[in-house]
């Protein structure tokens, strides 16, 4: 727990709070003294080895704020992105079968996952600078676009760099082309049914329901109405704590964009997917519709058979859907989790030494990679202003941005300013933070802060204390798209210091 909270508070939290569940269970109803008692150990554990971080906020007179923006804000800032309510799109105009030709195989589909901050009206006008056609929504926040599959480089990087884009599934990163899509069956099943946000959506609905799917067969077993065998000891503590713990997870981590959170849940889902399963497939009905199946094999009369025909009706029944259920979350998982394309990018349908090549490939990207993979000397919009700050800085300095876009501190090498990685949602934006980050601001070297104008009223609305120190100590030299057909920026300098000379690339000043 410990652990957790040091990584992130609310981990921390979600992990005690099924502690006290599962103690909750062993020891109740009864033995209260014994649940309280061992409640008070896991808090004075917790307080004990979490005391040196304790401390060193206490000694910074850090801690009472840092509890208020952790509960308060954070809290506020869940319950402000929740997933929204979505509902399945079912065309049943289409074929349950459609074959597919060779032009429509060739997929120049994308799908963008557009930042929080975006309008309907920004994301309207972003579409049409990027030249995205046919917009489809397939989940919160991501779209499914036509691009044309011979669109230049050039402009698919600007795509990629627009800070509006969250993220980008189709597009190849390291060439800047659209992404080929291999062998694809001649025909498609269902296809005004089993579509990617139908996917989404049903994994969502499954992670969802699991966990009071998985208290009511306890419940039921507990009062006798089934007499499923337990499929591990101590099975319904395990699985009430389980249960409690998803519960948790679910509320918590299940918001904003549902294509990026489910995940954040799946291995704690998995355990209780699988006991379900369990529970159903091999210690529940499966085995009593087998053995009743047997028992019509073996009755010696009609009137026999007939009997055990209509008890073996009611299993098979619930086997059936109970395996088509588990066809169709395996099959939405696959689908949400690109599983096809991914297995067949690794080569091994070529052969061991295709996939050997791959591999290598592979293991050669995750090496760290340079400025010149991300923003070569062509560079326009983002990645060009990248580069000027890598020439035009010194690596004691530090960068402000004034969004959320983390590729340029990384590229950059240069440290993130004022404390603050990030500046979104008003994460940190209590009157005490912005002090705090105007005060590391003055004692840090930061010669340049860059602004995406797009985002930056929310910027200045809810980071008013940081904004009005930009505006004392720093001067805008420029504010342009950097030969971007996207967003535009705005490059400010600290007023203070003299620069060097011009970074002629940007026309811009320069500090080294």
């Amino acid at each position: 727990i410990t652990v957790a909270l040091l990584f992130r508070h609310d981990h921390g939290l979600y992990l005690g709070l099924a502690t006290a569940a599962m103690l909750a269970c062993v020891h109740l109803p009864g033995d209260y003294k014994m649940l309280l008692q061992r409640v008070l150990i896991v808090l004075i554990s917790v307080l004990a080895f979490g005391s040196p971080y304790i401390l060193f906020l206490t000694a910074n007179d850090r801690l009472v704020p840092h509890v208020r923006t952790s509960l308060w804000q954070g809290t506020s800032l869940v319950d402000a992105s929740q997933s929204p309510e979505t509902t399945f799109d079912i065309d049943l105009s289409q074929p349950l079968l459609r074959w597919v030709n060779d032009e429509v195989r060739v997929d120049t589909r994308i799908n963008i996952r557009w930042a929080e901050e975006v309008s309907d009206l920004a994301r309207q006008a972003k579409e049409e600078v990027h030249e995205l056609r046919e917009g489809e929504a397939t989940g919160d926040r991501t779209w499914r676009y036509v691009i044309d599959h011979d669109i230049s480089a050039q402009r698919l990087r600007a795509l990629v760099a627009d800070p509006g884009v969250e993220d980008t599934q189709g597009i190849d990163r390291e060439t800047f082309r659209i992404e080929r899509p291999g062998f694809r069956m001649p025909v498609e099943i269902g296809p005004g049914l089993l579509t990617e946000g139908n996917a989404t959506l049903w994994l969502y609905y499954a992670t969802a329901s699991l966990p009071p799917l998985s208290l009511l067969l306890l419940g039921m077993k507990r009062i006798g109405w089934l007499s499923w065998r337990s499929a591990m000891p101590r099975e319904s503590l395990k699985i009430l704590t389980a249960a409690a713990y998803c519960l948790l997870l679910n509320r918590a981590l299940i918001r904003g964009s549902l294509d990026s959170r489910l995940a954040d849940v799946s291995t704690s889902t998995a355990v209780l997917a699988a006991w379900v399963m369990g529970q159903v497939l091999v210690h529940g009905v499966a085995p009593v519709a087998w053995e009743r199946l047997r028992a019509v094999l073996r009755a010696g009369d009609v009137r026999a058979r007939s009997r055990a025909a209509i008890s073996l009706l009611s299993p098979v029944v619930v086997t059936l859907v109970t395996v088509a259920l588990v066809g169709v979350t395996l099959w939405s998982s696959m689908t949400f989790g690109q599983f096809v394309p991914r297995f067949q990018e690794t080569d091994i349908l070529k052969g061991p030494m295709p996939a050997l090549r791959r591999a290598r490939v592979i293991a050669g990207e995750l090496s760290p990679v340079s400025l010149d993979w991300w923003a070569p000397p062509d560079s326009v919009g983002l990645q060009a202003l990248t580069r000027y700050v890598r020439e035009c800085t010194a690596e004691e300095d530090r960068l402000m941005l004034t969004w959320l876009e983390p590729r340029p501190y990384y590229f950059s090498g240069r440290l993130f300013a004022g404390g603050m990685f990030v500046f979104h949602t008003g994460w940190l934006s209590f009157p005490d933070d912005q002090r705090l980050t105007v005060d590391r601001l003055r004692s840090q070297s930061v010669p340049i802060v860059i602004a995406d104008v797009g985002s930056f009223d929310l910027f200045a609305r809810d980071y008013a204390i940081v904004n009005r120190y930009l505006a004392e100590r720093y001067v805008l030299v420029a504010e342009s798209p950097f030969g971007d057909d996207g967003s535009v920026f705005r490059v400010l300098v600290d007023s203070t210091r003299a620069p060097r000379r011009v970074y002629q690339p940007l026309s811009l000043p320069c500090y080294t």
